[in-house]
């Protein structure tokens, strides 16, 4: 099974940070390093430059802003015909499916048109290796480069059995030492963020203890997903969990929420066939759940809003994709009011619509809490009159 934490990661990120429907760089002004407000724009600039370095973030991903100085640093180095761009993953969705963009921040080099590496993370040694080996020419070494290093951590959009939890500092956005209160918060959100998490020392590509790569190559080997946590890189959780969990040592294995034990444990379920059969049954338990509490807010929204309501990218007088906007002209036209949900600003709303409404799609336009349908749909009806005769029942 597969699940997405986006939403989840995403309001761990914005507690202290307002989220915004513009797509800047997150924090900093730049002079070579373009800021990419669409998905055409990618594409005319992708189709126009020899070659293109491009930088999937996201506003509220810290480590995004730092690479964005490296990209700015790196594209002084190289010819002018070459271009640098930053895109915002969650504005630029197209895109992002477009290029396998699963988590942020994200780099890909794209040559005539063809993409010849990617690169998941803040990496600034690995971006720069790759940077010189396919654009530059006579280029001298980025200076500085340590000073970026810092912040070599990824965030993950969408979880799978590839991909890595966030891990967070252990401060806040404004550097405020954390709160007992602010922590105990976060360790659970850590522990039901995904349904199977593993927190360890180092990750599954690069354990950093015997037992974390023991009971990491036992998930593994069961074939299901699992996020997990690095607990070197965060002290407070390191130490929190212990107490948190009332167990004294790592790695710490969490399905739903609950501790099932440390390496010994999860080894003997692995030998006994058990501990498979435990994941998937966590993950069948979160998903439902999860699937249970965003129908509810689903149907909250819709209580709660007029009879006509737009669940679009953007807003009416921003809207961020054309087939929002065609069909926010569409329901102008008829002069009724209505309201509007930008699914732009909630990823948890954003992807339970897909299933909650039977409609892979957006936008998607109710009326009195039933699906009427979506770009085409709303322009055929309104082509035909029928629109207002609807809607106005």
């Amino acid at each position: 099974p597969k699940f997405n934490a986006l939403s989840l990661i995403k309001q761990q990120h914005t507690q202290t940070t307002k989220t915004t429907s513009m797509s800047p760089p997150p924090v900093g002004n730049y002079t070579l390093l373009k800021t990419i407000p669409d998905d055409h724009t990618l594409s005319v600039l992708v189709e126009s430059s020899p070659l293109v370095v491009v930088h999937f973030g996201a506003e509220w991903c810290a480590p995004c802003k730092a690479m964005n100085d490296a990209m700015e640093a790196l594209a002084g180095e190289v010819e002018n015909s070459n271009a640098f761009a930053y895109c915002d993953a969650e504005v630029l969705e197209e895109s992002a499916e477009k290029y396998e963009v699963t988590s942020v921040p994200t780099f890909v080099i794209v040559k005539s048109g063809e993409v010849v590496k990617t690169i998941e993370g803040a990496d600034v040694g690995q971006l720069t290796r790759a940077v010189k080996m396919h654009c530059f020419s006579n280029a001298k070494s980025v200076e500085d480069e340590g000073k970026f290093k810092a912040t070599n951590k990824t965030t993950v959009m969408k979880a799978s059995k590839e991909k890595e939890t966030t891990n967070s500092n252990n401060n806040n956005n404004n550097g405020r030492k954390e709160t007992e209160e602010e922590l105990q918060k976060r360790l659970v959100h850590l522990t039901t963020v995904q349904p199977v998490v593993l927190f360890m020392k180092g990750n599954r590509e690069s354990p950093q203890c015997g037992f974390s790569r023991k009971s990491s190559e036992a998930l593994t080997n069961c074939g299901i997903a699992y996020g997990t946590f690095d607990i070197l890189s965060d002290e407070n959780v390191r130490q929190g969990l212990k107490v948190f969990s009332d167990w004294p040592t790592y790695p710490q294995l969490y399905l739903n929420g609950e501790l099932a034990g440390g390496n010994d444990i999860i080894l003997e379920m692995a030998a006994d066939g058990t501990l498979k059969t435990e994941c998937e049954r966590a993950i069948d338990a979160w998903t439902k759940a999860k699937t249970e509490r965003t129908n509810k807010r689903i149907e909250s929204i819709l209580a709660e809003s007029k009879n006509i309501l737009l669940f679009m990218k953007g807003s009416p007088d921003e809207p961020k994709c054309g087939f929002s906007s065609k069909v926010v002209s569409a329901l102008r036209e008829t002069g009724v009011e209505y309201d509007t949900f930008d699914i732009l600003k909630d990823e948890e709303i954003r992807q339970g619509m897909k299933a909650y409404s039977d409609w892979p799609t957006f936008p998607q336009l109710y009326y009195k809490k039933e699906l009427l349908g979506g770009c085409d749909i709303v322009l055929e009806m309104a082509a035909d009159g029928s629109l207002k005769e609807e809607i106005t029942k």
